[in-house]
């Protein structure tokens, strides 16, 4: 009799165990992607907004005060380099230049012995005057503006015109301190509105301003990535400070808010935290004991310990 109690107080207990863990929600395990790491070089980047541009320009200043004799451009059109685009008014540079022509051939050899030093700096200066007073382009491109007519007077380092070349660029602006491992010739990866347009090379880089800003030009490898793109629109510019090459990576994406990476162990979710200092835009350094380990990339929403299971691959 009393083992019977026993037996029945037994299966009494079972069946409230039973009944209890039936009574508890029921968590589903979590489906997670994961990605392999794996080892790759570690680009070193810096961020920077920019804007269309321009690979060259051509401000066209007035050498002298004076008056703008002929125009022979406006704007919108085509020029090449060396072609003549406006004339300033030299006819009293002209004049004195014929002058001392007749002085020299009517004061024969005798007289130019004399003041040949004198004449010839003169007329060294005369010529360059009327040389200046000819502002041709300096390269093949589009007159951007014109902002003289002919008649014109005008000061001293007055602006004329402009030109610039049909070629676009990224003028990216950047801080000082982030520009210490950019040279000319640096790589960069172009974005625009969340998309990758291509790399670019870092053509020169400006001397800071007051304000401790430079100004990176950066050359598509293919002019055609800008096609369609305004002067003024805005670009991002992720420019290579430095690599470190075959490091075990992890995408960016396996990094929580609290530099903390997750992987699975047994069907639960284990989180690590590292160091996120060797990181670039898109990926991170980990220790190199984790190669070949698969990490849970976005791991939003996870708790130690929680059950997870791998996205079946499509």
């Amino acid at each position: 009799m009393a083992r019977t109690k026993a037996s029945l107080l037994m299966m009494l207990m079972t069946a409230a165990v039973v009944a209890v863990l039936f009574a508890l929600p029921y968590t589903p395990a979590k489906v997670v992607h994961t990605a392999v790491v794996e080892r790759g070089d570690l680009l070193y980047t810096v961020l920077s907004g920019g804007a269309v541009g321009y690979a060259g320009q051509q401000l066209c200043l007035s050498p002298q005060m004076g008056l703008v004799r002929d125009v022979y451009v406006q704007a919108g059109e085509q020029v090449k380099a060396g072609q003549l685009l406006m004339r300033m008014d030299t006819s009293m540079q002209e004049a004195a230049l014929a002058q001392l022509q007749q002085l020299k051939n009517e004061g024969g050899m005798a007289a130019l012995a004399v003041v040949s030093a004198e004449w010839l700096e003169k007329e060294a200066t005369l010529l360059q005057s009327v040389r200046l007073g000819q502002i041709r382009a300096q390269m093949d491109g589009v007159v951007e503006a014109v902002y003289a007519a002919g008649g014109d007077s005008v000061m001293q380092s007055a602006l004329l015109l402009q030109v610039r070349s049909e070629q676009k660029c990224v003028l990216a602006q950047l801080r000082s301190a982030d520009c210490a491992g950019i040279q000319p010739g640096a790589a960069a990866v172009l974005k625009a509105d969340g998309r990758t347009l291509g790399c670019a090379v870092v053509q020169r880089l400006t001397a800071p301003d007051a304000s401790g800003m430079q100004q990176a030009v950066l050359m598509p490898a293919d002019a055609a990535l800008l096609q369609g793109f305004a002067a003024g629109e805005a670009v991002t510019a992720e420019l290579v400070t430095g690599m470190e090459q075959n490091c075990p990576l992890i995408p960016i994406g396996a990094v929580d808010d609290k530099n903390r990476v997750w992987y699975m162990e047994d069907g639960r979710a284990v989180c690590e935290r590292i160091d996120v200092s060797r990181r670039s835009a898109s990926a991170v350094a980990v220790p190199p004991e984790w190669a070949g380990r698969s990490v849970i990339l976005r791991p939003e929403g996870l708790q130690p310990g929680c059950r997870v299971k791998e996205a079946k691959q499509p």
